[in-house]
């Protein structure tokens, strides 16, 4: 990115008449800099580098802002040198755009201190000398406007937190958003103990490994509650757009990112970085959005960060609002208002998918208790559902700090599930409300009816039709999903980790993956009836578990020249949902002990039960030595049993054949199963 002094004079002067603040600032370099503090002459080049970019669009957003961010880290750098804050036990941090390396032209910069022990006198005099020279606003205007309110307690907890300050705050005060902002904690300077000690605690508040429901209700409330603040209405957007705050805007981009980072960072760390664009690619590439999302969020975000500089560099001034009645300096830059009103459309949307709609929730069930059960009665609910298992149900309270709120937000989802239910009853083929209310009052029951999962229902009115689908229609998908409710965390957002080759948790992640997939195809089958697609998604489950586990045995045991043949329904790829495994052993040559070993593990890590159950049944009455001797057999002697000895019925098993791996000498097995004729015997055997 060139420096603004590489322009032309006829440039400079343009750039002058559209911004008061580049016209100071550019007289304030040319002229007399005796009283010009260094670090606010560095301070203003280096803006004036950015805005210049901005202005000509000489340079990417991202690359300016990027810059803009380095340049602001040497300054604050300097200016801890300078206070002597370099010789304390103390470190600085970067949160915001500042801590994504993404400042904008004109915003405050957050800051958090963090000591070694508690900070005494010197450490927090050095602190306020460095604020009052950054901050001082003078004839020559200031470096930044520093801001501390996203520290541990904000504006009332101390200016300097100690480590173990940090540790006591976090785990027993730390709130949602400060989960958020942390994030995009970035080290400026200081001690580097300190440095690493903070990040790495951090890191243990940030990411987690199990789902938090509260913290989507959170951020959903708190999406509202910023409609709400500003006042947000459709229709008036022909007065005014707030970059940030309006729905689609920056905000919601940022938000939505983070988001799945605090779902997904703890359990898939390769997804965690502060850089916005970075977390989109790094989603995408886990799959965890799509391609088309990606490429939406990120072209938006730095179209709007592009506009939001361009607001900021007129006056230096932090402001995201554009005056739709005022907008001559815009329309010099090309930026159209329509186009950005598209964009936050497009955004919202996606944003939406995630933290829900606003929507105003106002139905619940009515009081008392007896209106209860008439509502039952009127919804078709049996009289033991009535007496029996609404009782249960009803009596499960939520456990929270604030029952009021949260009792409300329980008798809502109860509500919501009832018609749900009665929805089911009257389309064809749904039956089981009952078994469905049962298998709901087990789930909460499991659950432990936590407040947070009611709130996160309400917002997730989708996953509680899935529920009441499930429950009415597959008492086994019911049942499963009713006794081991954590399995929704990956249900919820359709996605499974990446296998993992560690033998210590290999076994247990490919059966609850098999668990989770099937429970998704079962209810893509209850819906669209496909048999013949249900059939083919189980085998190709069943291949990919088993090619991973002959990858994770193939680690400790040699297999070189082994085979896996496929026979019956999985050779034809028409496994059902509890089908067992038909499969043999084939070498080419006789097995090797190596190769034994591999077999009987292979076969011993199929049957185990795991946490999420046995991963499956096999059988193998199919090898040439029947139920017992050897597990492998050789290419040859396979050849020969089935041209000498096989019955009508076993040869006919291996029409279907096929190796697991593709390799094709499959087709001599099939020639040489039906090479033969049948007798009189056979045919009438068969």
């Amino acid at each position: 990115m060139k420096s603004w002094l590489e322009y032309s004079d006829s440039e400079k002067a343009e750039v002058s008449q559209w911004s008061s603040a580049c016209e100071r600032y550019m007289r304030f370099l040319t002229g007399d800099k005796a009283n010009l503090d260094p670090l606010k002459e560095k301070r203003h080049h280096r803006w004036l580098d950015a805005a210049f970019a901005t202005f000509f669009k000489t340079a990417p957003t991202s690359q300016v802002v990027q810059s803009w961010s380095r340049s602001s880290l040497e300054i604050l750098t300097e200016a801890f040198n300078e206070v002597g804050l370099n010789e304390e036990p103390v470190a600085v941090f970067a949160l915001g755009k500042l801590g994504s390396l993404e400042l904008n032209l004109s915003s405050d910069v957050d800051l958090i201190w963090v000591s070694d022990k508690p900070a005494g006198p010197a450490i927090n005099k050095k602190i306020q000398k460095l604020n009052q020279r950054l901050s001082l606003n003078n004839e020559f205007g200031f470096c930044f406007r520093l801001d501390y309110d996203l520290r541990p307690g904000g504006r009332f907890g101390p200016l300097v937190t100690s480590l173990s300050q940090m540790v006591d705050y976090y785990w027993s005060q730390g709130a949602t958003w400060e989960r958020i902002a942390l994030i995009r904690l970035l080290p400026v300077t200081g001690d580097q103990h300190v440095i690493d000690e903070t990040l790495a605690l951090t890191h243990r508040f940030v990411f987690r490994k199990y789902a938090d429901y509260n913290l989507l209700e959170s951020l959903q409330s708190q999406r509202s509650k910023i409609r709400d603040y500003y006042g947000y209405d459709p229709e008036k957007r022909d007065q005014t757009i707030n970059l940030k705050l309006d729905p689609g805007g920056i905000r919601d981009i940022e938000l939505f990112l983070h988001v799945h980072l605090i779902l997904h960072g703890g359990r898939e760390p390769h997804l965690i970085s502060a850089a916005t664009e970075t977390i989109a690619s790094n989603l995408e590439t886990s799959k965890l959005i799509a391609e088309a999302t990606k490429k939406t969020l990120t072209e938006t975000y730095w179209k709007l960060r592009h506009i939001e500089n361009l607001v900021q560099l007129e006056n230096d001034r932090q402001t995201h609002v554009i005056d739709k009645t005022n907008r001559t300096s815009l329309e010099k830059q090309d930026v159209e208002i329509n186009g950005i009103l598209s964009l936050f459309d497009q955004v919202n949307a996606v944003v939406s998918t995630l933290l829900g709609e606003i929507t105003s929730i106002d139905q619940s069930l009515p009081e008392p208790e007896e209106k209860q059960i008439e509502l039952l009665s009127e919804l078709g609910f049996s009289e033991k559902a009535q007496k029996e298992i609404w009782p249960k149900l009803i009596g499960m309270q939520a456990q929270s700090a604030d029952p009021i709120r949260d009792e409300s937000y329980r008798k809502q989802v109860l509500f919501r599930y009832l018609h749900h239910l009665a929805e089911n009853s009257q389309k064809e083929h749904s039956h089981g409300k009952d078994m469905a209310l049962n298998l709901f009052a087990e789930f909460l029951r499991n659950i432990r009816a936590k407040a947070s999962f009611f709130a996160f229902l309400l917002k997730q009115d989708k996953l509680l039709k899935d529920l009441a689908f499930l429950f009415s229609r597959s008492p086994y998908l019911g049942q499963l999903v009713a006794s081991r409710p954590e399995i929704l965390d990956s249900y919820v957002f359709k996605n499974t980790s990446e296998l993992s080759l560690d033998e210590n948790i290999a076994y247990d992640q490919m059966a609850e993956t098999k668990q989770l997939t099937e429970l998704i195809h079962c209810q893509d089958f209850l819906l669209n009836q496909d048999v013949a697609s249900f059939n083919k998604k189980t085998s190709q489950l069943a291949e990919s578990i088993t090619k991973h586990l002959r990858t994770l045995l193939g680690q400790k045991f040699e297999q070189d020249g082994l085979s896996i043949l496929c026979l019956g329904k999985w050779g034809g790829r028409e496994l059902g949902i509890h089908s067992d495994l038909d499969f043999i052993f084939v070498t080419e040559d006789s097995p090797t002990p190596s190769q034994m070993k591999f077999a009987r593990r292979f076969i011993a890590r199929l049957t185990d039960v795991q946490r999420g159950g046995r991963l499956y049944s096999v059988d193998l009455r199919l090898r040439p030595s029947g139920q017992s001797g050897p597990l492998i057999t050789s290419k040859s002697k396979l050849l020969k049993f089935l041209s000498e000895q096989a019955p009508a019925w076993l040869r006919q098993s291996y029409l279907r054949a096929r190796d697991l791996d593709g390799q094709d000498y499959t087709q001599d097995l099939l020639k040489t199963a039906v090479a033969k004729d049948l007798t009189d015997a056979e045919i009438i055997e068969l």
